[in-house]
């Protein structure tokens, strides 16, 4: 959370200036230095190096399994948090509701998103985004149910503003989590386009699931 990280990169893309065919390792800090020290110990430097090759290996295989489950989660996420958008009108109209209500509703949730959107961002810094993501994920399943359970204006109302704050927080996550694990500048735009595309088209087919499933 105090930019260690991004200090690291900085040393990785300054040696790559001077020497671009250097070969740089990313491996765990408490793993290197046991290494290191039986390294030391037994005068196998070349095994030392085979040693952090394979612990990397290994390390970006581990790396590309959680991307994978992350991608799955994303996929699912925006998939079932847009079914509900295409039927909420015959929701109001069947409870004798006016038909403003979908504006009103939604707009509650658009504006408290907005707003706290960026608490989600600096609440990121100080505990994981994992963490967070898992939060208001909980948080959205709470809200969507005080949607279902809603009878009245306020009701709805007020628990459309509840996913809202909870809502944004899920997306700005999404990225942080990106951002934070990705290896590289390039894998790191590379995941962000996916995880934008994954948003983009799974809350379209939400919306389409939704409407096939209202009729």
């Amino acid at each position: 959370g105090v930019g260690k990280p991004h200090l690291l990169y900085a040393i990785a893309n300054g040696i790559r200036k001077q020497i671009p065919d250097a070969n740089i390792v990313y491996i765990k800090g408490d793993q290197f230095t046991i290494e290191l020290i039986e390294a030391i110990q037994n005068g196998k430097n070349i095994e030392k190096r085979d040693s952090s090759m394979k612990s990397i290996t290994n390390e970006k295989k581990g790396m590309d399994i959680h991307l994978m489950m992350f991608y799955l989660g994303c996929i699912v996420l925006n998939i079932a948090a847009n079914t509900a958008h295409p039927v909420t009108p015959t929701i109001f109209t069947t409870l004798g509701l006016g038909s403003y209500m979908f504006g009103v509703a939604l707009a509650s949730q658009l504006v408290t998103n907005f707003l706290f959107s960026p608490f989600w961002g600096w609440i990121s810094s100080y505990i994981s985004s994992r963490t967070v993501l898992l939060i208001t994920c909980i948080g959205y399943g709470i809200g969507q149910a005080l949607f279902g359970l809603a009878t009245t204006e306020m009701g709805f109302i007020v628990a459309r503003a509840l996913t809202g704050i909870v809502c944004g927080g899920c997306f700005v996550c999404m990225m942080t989590y990106v951002v934070n694990t990705a290896p590289d500048t390039v894998s790191r735009g590379q995941q962000l386009a996916i995880t934008a595309t994954i948003q983009m088209v799974c809350s379209a087919f939400g919306y389409f699931l939704g409407g096939m499933l209202g009729e």
